[in-house]
């Protein structure tokens, strides 16, 4: 397998937690329109559980792997929007969350949430693109980079089937 096909593999693996919850957010949206309370709680921890998860492993194991090679600086770039991006996500399951448990939660805020998750999941998957070009243009650290983070994403990848 070539280099680049190894970078799309890694890719394609961290777009499988957005595609997880991108269909957890759309079914949380559509189970608070039909005003079931109980199983848009339900949901909404689920959605909160795989958000959250899947910001821990980009915060604790894949930004600082990027960070510590700074011959990488292309791919660095992101990361601290990205950082706010995670801010503005946990405002946004807060807000919503609140408002799930009185019973009153605003369009608004369902709205918010949605935005701020896809907008960050769509940044971070052009981020990841640029990361995988990034990586073929400078083979000698991007090959031990490599299989550091395909290590952290099978093992992430595995822990999150289990649960």
């Amino acid at each position: 397998m070539t280099r680049e096909l190894d970078t799309a593999e890694v890719v394609g693996l961290l777009a499988l937690d957005h595609e997880r919850i991108h269909q957890q957010l759309a079914d949380f949206q559509n189970i608070v329109h039909a005003d079931d309370w109980e199983h848009a709680d339900r949901v909404f921890r689920r959605l909160e559980v795989l958000v959250e998860r899947h910001m821990y492993f980009e915060e604790h194991d894949v930004f600082p792997l990027f960070e510590q090679h700074m011959s990488l600086s292309p791919c660095v770039g992101g990361i601290q929007t990205m950082r706010q991006q995670h801010l503005a996500i946990r405002d946004a399951l807060e807000e919503a969350g609140m408002g799930l448990q009185l019973h009153h939660l605003r369009e608004q805020s369902v709205l918010a949430l949605g935005e701020s998750v896809l907008a960050h999941t769509r940044d971070e998957d052009n981020w990841a693109y640029a990361m995988a070009d990034c990586m073929r243009k400078s083979p000698a650290e991007a090959h031990t980079t490599l299989e550091k983070l395909r290590d952290l994403v099978a093992a992430r990848i595995l822990r999150s089937a289990t649960r």
